[in-house]
């Protein structure tokens, strides 16, 4: 079978990929400092990982028992993006599994599809060493739509050329989950990612798997 006639795979990165929450906590804390607000834990910040890194500040901002009557959100915002990208992968660890994902890209196309903006996305896979790694990297730019919205696995599709219900899209958030079935891609979830396994398995992957460890033997049961 050649590679241009297996399904590409679509990874998310934050959960899948990635283990950032220390470096995503790092970034929302210094923000809070900035703005003379308590500090927050890891778990704490990482609940509201997924949608954004407007979404995620927003978020935290509930965290707070005493949140300011008058926050600007888009300083605290500023202060979170010029953290981040000074220190992307400070904390970063590779998920169980990666190394071996990443390889799958010998026999079929992979991309990535990030709800984490574009910039910060570029940062962190810099960092990494990973932005040569993917046939097709698509992050959202300000006020681009985020999954589970189809628009960014739609750009995905059409960078590869191929049909949107080809993908195989993978991830450990319902967002991910949300954004195959809107396209009626395969949808595969991943366990142990930073949000409570009910609200991935509420999103009806096709299927669940523990890690990238089970993803090679699982595809080639589904081709």
């Amino acid at each position: 079978m050649s590679r241009s006639s297996v399904r590409p795979l679509v990874f998310d990165l934050d959960g899948t990929l990635i283990d950032s929450r220390g470096d995503i906590a790092a970034a929302c804390n210094h923000a809070l400092n900035s703005a003379g607000l308590p500090t927050l834990s890891v778990s704490q910040i990482s609940a509201h990982v997924g949608n954004g890194a407007r979404a995620l500040l927003h978020g935290v901002l509930t965290e707070l028992t005493d949140p300011p009557p008058a926050l600007d959100e888009r300083t605290l915002f500023a202060a979170f993006q010029s953290y981040y990208l000074s220190h992307p992968t400070d904390y970063n660890a590779h998920l169980p599994g990666v190394e071996t994902a990443l390889a799958l890209r010998a026999g079929r196309p992979i991309a990535l599809c990030t709800n984490k903006p574009a910039h910060l996305t570029e940062s962190v896979l810099g960092s990494l060493g990973w932005l040569d790694r993917f046939d097709s990297i698509v992050a959202p730019e300000p006020d681009d739509p985020v999954k589970p919205d189809p628009a960014l696995l739609l750009r995905v599709a059409s960078e590869l050329r191929v049909a949107p219900s080809s993908l195989i899209m993978i991830g450990d958030g319902p967002q991910d989950i949300g954004a195959g079935h809107a396209v009626g891609a395969h949808t595969i979830g991943l366990k142990g990612g930073f949000l409570p396994l009910s609200r991935l398995i509420g999103a009806k992957p096709h299927v669940l798997l523990d890690s990238l460890l089970a993803l090679p033997a699982y595809l080639q049961s589904l081709d």
